[in-house]
């Protein structure tokens, strides 16, 4: 639905689309200047967590993962990462396993 969102959008066919940064972010760039992003404020422009899924029961692979992705997030990389697919301002400063989420 996202991609029909914002086809319509680049064509024309609507005036915006509403997503999370990372989505829109890479859009844009891949957009060849057809779109735009604008920064959401209020209630919209809070951080929504986005993540892996893995089976609960898979300790090693979740822990893998984590360890891994925080390696990169130290290192730098995670941020180049991010910057070239136009999302860096998506950029996490740990990865967490079972992170409390706000109710």
């Amino acid at each position: 639905a996202q991609t029909e969102a914002l086809t319509r959008v680049a064509a024309g066919g609507a005036d915006a689309t509403i997503s999370g940064s990372s989505t829109m972010g890479y859009a844009a760039k891949q957009s060849a200047g057809q779109l735009e992003t604008a920064k959401a404020t209020g209630v919209l422009g809070t951080t929504g967590l986005n993540g892996v899924a893995i089976a609960k029961k898979d300790t090693v692979l979740t822990e893998l993962i984590a360890e891994t992705v925080n390696k990169l997030i130290k290192d730098g990389t995670f941020a180049k990462i991010y910057d070239m697919w136009g999302v860096g301002d998506s950029l996490i400063p740990v990865a967490e396993i079972n992170p409390k989420v706000p109710d």
